[in-house]
């Protein structure tokens, strides 16, 4: 009897341990008068840090560090706080648009 003989050839080792960072991307849509700008960013949340600072890593992607831990809502509020320093609007300006309980979020900031 004849025996076929089958290779399988795995797929590189850096597939299954490479994290896939999928963002859309920034854009800005201008709103009612020439000063008021829409913008959307792809937001990494880093809670419990030793440091709050926010680090821009393309025009559409920001990592934010807070002190507060990410519990009842303790790390996104003061996400929003860093954000509005940062970008000098008021907090009422910066809306999580997703990701509520993730430490990735969809910031929208009005402008």
């Amino acid at each position: 009897s004849q025996q076929s003989e089958t290779t399988v050839m795995p797929g590189p080792a850096s597939y299954s341990s490479r994290p896939v960072l999928c963002r859309p991307p920034c854009y800005t849509v201008e709103l009612a008068s020439c000063y008021n700008y829409h913008m959307i960013y792809s937001v990494l949340v880093k809670p419990n840090s030793k440091t709050e600072s926010v680090e821009i890593i393309d025009d559409s992607a920001i990592v934010v560090r807070t002190h507060k831990p990410a519990h009842d809502g303790e790390a996104n509020a003061d996400v929003i706080k860093i954000l509005s320093k940062h970008f000098h609007t008021a907090k009422s300006n910066i809306n999580i648009v997703k990701g509520q309980t993730s430490k990735h979020k969809l910031i929208e900031i009005m402008l």
